[in-house]
């Protein structure tokens, strides 16, 4: 399984990493995004979001994982969570599986910092509806 990260927007504010394609099918399936492992993701997320100067949000996609643990990548991100750039964004994961979900919870209950900085959906649809209305709140403190 691979992992592909890439901007889904040309202001470079949202990030979409697609967790469970096979590397074949992840690196032919765009020429902007990069194929990875779990142990690469956090280190390029990072690099990606202190890149641009303004806050960047991420939506993590575990729907195609066909139900593969992404365990791996789980602890990097509840590692990597106090440790974020300064303009990190919430990030929205995406699971419509049940073991998925759960280890989704479980990390977040394990990590107040995680916890604060991320929300669960079942869809994509369900992910950029919520991240809109957190970025129109974020727009309405500024």
């Amino acid at each position: 399984m691979a992992i592909t990260i890439r901007w889904m927007d040309d202001a470079t504010s949202v990030l979409l990493v697609e967790y469970g394609y096979s590397l074949e099918t992840a690196t032919s399936k765009a020429e902007s995004s990069q194929a990875m492992s779990p142990s690469q993701m956090q280190m390029h997320l990072q690099q990606c979001i202190a890149t641009v100067p303004h806050t960047v949000d991420t939506i993590i996609d575990f729907t195609h994982a066909h139900g593969a643990v992404p365990i791996q990548t789980l602890t990097h991100l509840r590692r990597a969570a106090s440790t974020q750039p300064t303009n990190t964004g919430i990030t929205v994961f995406i699971s419509n599986q049940d073991t998925i979900t759960r280890l989704i919870e479980l990390m977040s209950r394990s990590s107040p910092a995680l916890a604060r900085q991320s929300t669960l959906t079942r869809n994509r649809s369900d992910a950029l509806t919520v991240l809109n209305v957190i970025r129109r709140n974020r727009a309405q403190v500024r």
